[in-house]
């Protein structure tokens, strides 16, 4: 993916949570769309090139979402390092290790973006971890969806 690919989608992607994320929250917690596009990003780029998007990515999420500022950007970079250290040991073509990585990776990045909250609040923040399951929950069906509609406009192509 070109950089300004990367670029138009990750405005694309915060646009729509900025515009539409509290419409999309189900039971308090909606999905983060910009982690399924740092996921699906860097699938497909070399090592150094994705996990610097990626922070890039958390970094503007951080500030536009008045977010604790690197919580993030560090989530997302450590997400992006991890699939480029198990990317030659899975096929990363196929849909279920896509998912599989999607989910690892909203699940991964939303409690370490918990658990550096707590650290910031100096206590555990009240019904953080059932937050962040549930929006990694949101956030890996989103990714399907969005996994569903790439590979059916990809079969229309051809």
């Amino acid at each position: 993916m070109s950089r300004r690919a990367f670029a138009a989608l990750l405005v694309a992607a915060i646009a729509a949570e900025l515009s539409l994320g509290y419409r999309l929250a189900f039971w308090g917690a909606g999905p983060d769309a910009v982690l399924v596009l740092v996921v699906f990003g860097s699938l497909d780029l070399p090592p150094g090139t994705s996990t610097s998007r990626a922070f890039c990515a958390g970094l503007l999420t951080d500030i536009l979402f008045g977010r604790r500022l690197g919580a993030f950007a560090l989530s997302y970079a450590l997400c992006a390092e991890g699939f480029a250290a198990a990317r030659p040991y899975f096929f990363g073509e196929h849909p279920a290790t896509q998912l599989l990585f999607l989910a690892g990776a909203a699940l991964g990045v939303e409690f370490v973006s918990f658990g550096l909250n707590s650290l910031g609040e100096g206590a555990l923040v009240p019904g953080g971890a059932w937050l962040s399951f549930k929006i990694a929950f949101w956030t890996w069906l989103l990714g399907a969806c969005a996994l569903g509609v790439l590979r059916l406009a990809r079969a229309i192509r051809r």
